[in-house]
């Protein structure tokens, strides 16, 4: 009995220990969302190209951003962490959609952020604490609940309840910021859409030169 006890033990430490071996390094200490191909902005002007077997882990949070090198083998692990405050922006794709490319940058207040629109002086982000995912069609979205966030010249607007149907009184806050152009003021307040919709209608802005 004794011994089929020890014999036992054996083959239970060496399976643990075949599983370990087999499990890409890194693994066990962190979990990463999403490796896409990618371009990394860096604040300086230098640019990072991720593709064949290097890859950016999905951003979530105020995380740092970690690259990754061998991703879909037994060798992958972590290369490099890149501290989100030296970074501009990243552009992210599918490696099976690389015509479908979405941007994110990162906000200090919230974290990293999805840029939805941009215009001049003004951008509209999404932002989840759970992060966001890219699909094998290139297709985005955010996991769990998001909110909305309008940067307006540096000055940060948060909406929730973005899926909601807007009313004159939100159409009307939207038009505000962009008093500038009596264009797009016009198409706001008479838009019948959602209030995600009404803010990133945003992104058609350009203001009047006078």
């Amino acid at each position: 009995m004794i011994t089929c006890t020890k014999q036992l033990r054996h083959l239970l430490t060496a399976l643990v220990l075949t599983l370990s071996a087999l499990m890409p390094e890194n693994a066990a200490a962190e979990k990463l969302l999403g490796l896409m191909c990618g371009k990394v902005y860096l604040s300086g002007g230098d640019v990072v190209e991720l593709n064949d077997s290097d890859r950016i882990a999905m951003p979530v949070k105020k995380k740092q951003l970690c690259l990754v090198e061998n991703a879909y083998s037994s060798r992958q692990k972590v290369s490099q962490r890149i501290s989100p405050e030296t970074v501009d922006s990243i552009v992210l794709w599918n490696a099976t959609s690389p015509g479908h490319t979405h941007t994110l940058r990162y906000i200090p207040e919230f974290g990293w952020c999805w840029q939805l629109e941009k215009a001049t002086g003004i951008a509209v982000y999404a932002f989840s604490p759970k992060g966001y995912h890219i699909s094998g069609n290139g297709g985005m979205w955010t996991r769990g609940k998001s909110i909305m966030i309008v940067d307006r010249n540096g000055t940060l607007h948060r909406f929730s309840d973005h899926s909601k149907n807007a009313n004159d009184k939100f159409r009307q806050q939207v038009a505000d910021m962009v008093k500038d152009d009596p264009v797009l003021v016009s198409k706001i307040v008479s838009s019948r859409h959602r209030r995600d919709k009404t803010l990133r209608m945003l992104g058609l802005y350009n203001p009047a030169i006078l």
